[in-house]
């Protein structure tokens, strides 16, 4: 069997390629379901001579990830079925409960940047001391995520668009913290996780 002979443009940027990719992945999901999409995906990735299949996130309860942003706080939410969610809210009490207005969560884990301001993270504080009534871990975030690392571990951080009231900084964050509520809540230690009381 011959492998597929496809026209090379060399005037193409990296841009162009990703568009197309991204196209085509989207008729894949459309005709054929994301399953078999991803399974193509890692056979695509093995004949490339790659050493591992990426990562599968494997999420079990909804779970929140949060960091400050200059809109208040970008939260991205990960749910046993279906693509990770970006919300964001001008208070982190406002933000929490409009995603629970959706289902219940398990875990939401905090992450106020080491550079956040006081106030941001003297806000975090007095949420938590409201007992809220889900599970809140304090993140500790001094290093910014970076987006090979959520996605070497199987997290593909969502899209956004500027003027969302947040960076690609803050969301790389919130995905950060969403990861470390996911793996806490499936029992894997994370050194960067403490239970905020």
């Amino acid at each position: 069997m011959t492998a597929p002979c496809y026209p090379h443009d060399w005037s193409v940027n990296s841009d162009d390629w990703q568009r197309r990719l991204a196209d085509v992945l989207a008729e894949g999901v459309e005709a054929q379901g994301p399953e078999a999409v991803r399974a193509a995906l890692v056979a695509e990735i093995a004949a490339l001579g790659a050493t591992s299949a990426p990562a599968q996130l494997v999420v079990d309860v909804p779970v929140l990830g949060v960091g400050d942003c200059a809109a208040g706080w970008v939260a991205v939410l990960l749910r046993p079925s279906g693509p990770a969610t970006v919300h964001v809210g001008r208070s982190i009490a406002a933000l929490v409960e409009q995603v629970r207005e959706a289902g219940d969560l398990a875990v939401v884990a905090v992450g106020p940047r080491v550079d956040s301001s006081a106030p941001k993270i003297a806000e975090a504080d007095a949420w938590v001391r409201t007992r809220p009534t889900v599970s809140v871990l304090g993140i500790r975030a001094g290093v910014p995520a970076r987006r090979t690392d959520l996605e070497a571990a199987g997290l593909v951080p969502p899209g956004w668009y500027a003027g969302s009231g947040f960076d690609e900084e803050d969301l790389l964050e919130a995905c950060a913290a969403a990861l470390v509520a996911a793996r806490y809540t499936a029992g894997e230690a994370d050194a960067l996780a403490s239970i905020w009381v």
